[in-house]
């Protein structure tokens, strides 16, 4: 008899990964997915028949975008699929040599690759890996989107996190091309934490707004430099700063 499970997330609180992949295995339990839309566990699963593919995970800071990358490396490494996953060496938030989560969850370091363009993924790259996992996408060259447009051509499955704007709302680098490239998006939103009425806004945020002050585009930061905001008021913010330096000039 099948258990049925209507959503992974279910069956992360209620069974160990172990067993989980076990049960399935010895069809024991069903995935069930809308049927216009296949799940990432479901095409996890066919491990057999997997046709490769490239999934970008986007949304402002704060959104869970690499604790996203996180679970599905988890799942992954549960059915045996080879992974390596690259970071970019200007990123230095939380550690120098490993990826860490704004929550504190770490990626194993040993499938972990330090790199400062995309010519350092291609030499690092090995034969045997299937799974291909890219952090902080919007920070390398235009290059990186033809490389894992040939990566899934050679039977690679790509997974990228991507940042989509900027602090001021504008696509950031590559990101739009990666996004119109993907075979599959997910897009997560944080909440919005501008202060109104003594408390959080608190409406799906899809900015990120930079509190310190630079002109910068890649400004490499925590909660420290930046927070997440709701369309409305990150335009609000951008325009109150932008009159302020109006008014400074004069």
């Amino acid at each position: 008899m099948f258990e049925i499970f209507d959503s992974w997330l279910r069956i992360e609180r209620t069974l160990e990964f172990r067993e989980v992949i076990d049960r399935i295995g010895r069809k024991e339990i069903k995935l069930l997915a809308p049927p216009s839309l296949e799940s990432f566990e479901e095409r996890a699963m066919r491990v057999g028949s997997e046709q490769p593919y490239h999934e970008a995970i986007c949304g402002p800071m704060f959104s869970g975008k690499t604790r996203e990358m996180h679970r599905q490396y988890r799942v992954f490494q549960a059915c045996g699929f080879k992974i390596q996953v690259f970071k970019r060496d200007i990123d230095k938030r939380y550690s120098r040599r490993g990826i860490t989560t704004h929550d504190g969850i770490t990626f194993n370091e040993n499938d972990v690759f330090l790199v400062r363009n995309t010519e350092d993924i291609e030499k690092q790259l090995r034969a045997e890996t299937d799974v291909v996992m890219i952090d902080e996408a919007q920070f390398y060259e235009s290059s990186l989107v033809e490389m894992v447009e040939g990566l899934v051509e050679k039977g690679k499955i790509v997974i990228t996190t991507v940042l989509p704007t900027d602090y001021t709302g504008k696509t950031f680098r590559i990101a739009g091309d990666l996004l119109a490239r993907a075979d599959y998006i997910t897009s997560l939103t944080a909440r919005c934490t501008y202060v109104q009425d003594g408390g959080f806004c608190r409406q799906p945020a899809t900015r990120t707004f930079r509190k310190v002050a630079s002109d910068q585009q890649v400004l490499i930061g925590g909660s420290e430099s930046y927070e997440p905001r709701c369309r409305k008021h990150h335009r609000k913010e951008i325009m109150e700063r932008s009159q302020a330096k109006l008014d400074s000039s004069h």
